[in-house]
């Protein structure tokens, strides 16, 4: 009866575990990216942001920001661009390795922009 105890606590445990980490695993991921002005306004220009590395494809939900133009790039080419007259919510991105670059306008000092995916 103990052993039987035991097994049923043992499983209780692995499946709440399971489902925890389900439930992290499925979500929202942010991506990234700021461009900060340099001398001669696109000279020696930086920029900031993250990488995010999907393993399935993720729906972009929302965009926003300072950039009134962006390029989302994926193996070192640009993969999907966007920007105030163009809006990129609802496009599907698949599973890979991406970083986004916000465009900088003749009068700004920095743009950044942040767009939130979730799974597909």
């Amino acid at each position: 009866m103990k052993k039987l105890i035991s097994l049923s606590i043992v499983f209780v445990l692995l499946l709440g575990g399971f489902l925890a980490n389900s439930a992290i695993a499925g979500g929202k991921y942010t991506l990234w990216g700021k461009q900060i002005a340099g001398s001669g306004h696109a000279k020696n220009a930086r920029n900031e942001g993250n990488k995010l590395v999907l393993t399935k494809p993720a729906k972009i939900i929302k965009v926003e920001g300072t950039a009134k133009r962006y390029a989302i790039w994926s193996k070192g080419r640009a993969f999907l661009s966007g920007g105030t007259k163009k809006s990129i919510v609802d496009q599907v991105l698949p599973a890979g390795s991406y970083s986004v670059m916000a465009g900088l306008d003749q009068r700004q000092r920095s743009a950044k922009v942040t767009i939130t995916l979730t799974d597909n």
